[in-house]
């Protein structure tokens, strides 16, 4: 499964998506939100979760059962989990959580097999400043692509910005967005 068929199969766009580069190896992660679109046009049925560990040693770990609506006898489960190694946020629980339910989620749609993975699971990594830039290029491509006013552009920065996904590029970064945006004000 190619980033572009789940972006088709799922309605997903480029901003769901960014890519880890670390140690020469390039990872493409999913958004929580983007696994939470697939789950919802899936149907995907999420048991109650099972606590294994409730922060014991500052461990939380939680076991979710899940399936496709339509496939109830596909049932697939897994773990989330979150210690003070690997989560650094003031809500180690939620985190458990969510890793669970994501991989949950990717693994029901065999995106986990592709090395597909989830925010969640890069919790104090974010995207990297080239990858925000990129995925504002993506975006006045697109725009120019499809002809999309500069007022709708502006709408999909804004969502993107609510994000969290482009709160942080530097002046510079955004002056380049401006000029790229040219004369359409």
């Amino acid at each position: 499964m190619t980033i572009e068929q789940l972006k088709q199969w799922y309605n997903l766009q480029p901003e769901d998506f960014w890519q880890l580069r670390r140690g020469g190896k390039t990872i493409t992660i999913i958004t929580h939100n983007a696994c939470e679109k697939i789950a919802e046009m899936v149907s995907i049925v999420i048991q109650e979760p099972q606590w294994l560990s409730r922060g014991k040693n500052g461990v939380w770990a939680v076991q979710v059962m899940g399936w496709k609506r339509l496939q109830p006898e596909h049932k697939i489960w897994t773990t989330g989990e979150s210690s003070p190694d690997n989560c650094k946020t003031d809500y180690p629980v939620a985190i458990a959580e969510k890793r669970a339910k994501d991989r949950l989620i990717l693994k029901l749609v065999n995106a986990s097999e592709y090395g597909v993975l989830s925010e969640s699971e890069m919790e104090g990594l974010e995207r990297s400043e080239t990858d925000k830039l990129d995925l504002l290029r993506e975006l006045e491509q697109t725009r120019q692509e499809t002809n999309v006013s500069v007022d709708e552009l502006r709408q999909r920065s804004q969502e993107l910005y609510n994000t969290n996904q482009i709160r942080d590029l530097s002046v510079q970064q955004i002056q380049e967005l401006q000029l790229n945006l040219g004369n359409g004000n």
